[in-house]
């Protein structure tokens, strides 16, 4: 063969070219592994509300290369799957109770006890409000009331 052309030089192109396409293709790979992984492991499914990267929405699909959230302010966000299994991810869906805090800004000559008492009475009449959950036994959640 080294006859009609230069082996060497061929095999070499050859090497140069596969390298380049394995470099080009690593984070396509990287996604497609870490798709196979989620929908092997399952840690939320279609439909679930979840928080990932900073995004609260709701998983809409799980494809093998990303994940696509409808997120609380209606954008559609789409997440690379190697981002979402690297990072934390919350299923609020999964859990039966969902603390919220709410940030207050309070004037600083207010009565704190008046405040108290009108928070506590409006939050009486909130749907799923709760004022200390019951404990279980391998829970490790604290059941006191920040306001009680």
């Amino acid at each position: 063969m080294q006859r009609f052309f230069n082996v060497t030089a061929f095999l070499t192109g050859l090497g140069i070219i596969g390298f380049t396409v394995g470099f080009a293709l690593q984070n396509v790979m990287q996604n497609f592994v870490s798709g196979i992984i989620l929908l092997m492991q399952q840690p939320f499914k279609v439909g679930d509300e979840i928080n990932v990267l900073n995004f609260d929405g709701v998983v809409l699909q799980i494809n093998l290369r990303t994940t696509e959230l409808h997120a609380l302010d209606g954008r559609i966000v789409i997440l690379p799957n190697a981002d979402v299994i690297s990072h934390a991810i919350v299923n609020y869906t999964r859990a039966n109770r969902r603390r919220v805090d709410l940030p207050l800004v309070i004037a600083h000559d207010s009565n704190l006890e008046k405040v108290r008492a009108l928070l506590l009475s409006v939050l009486k009449d909130a749907p799923g409000y709760v004022i200390a959950p019951a404990r279980r036994s391998t829970s490790r959640i604290s059941t006191t009331h920040p306001l009680g």
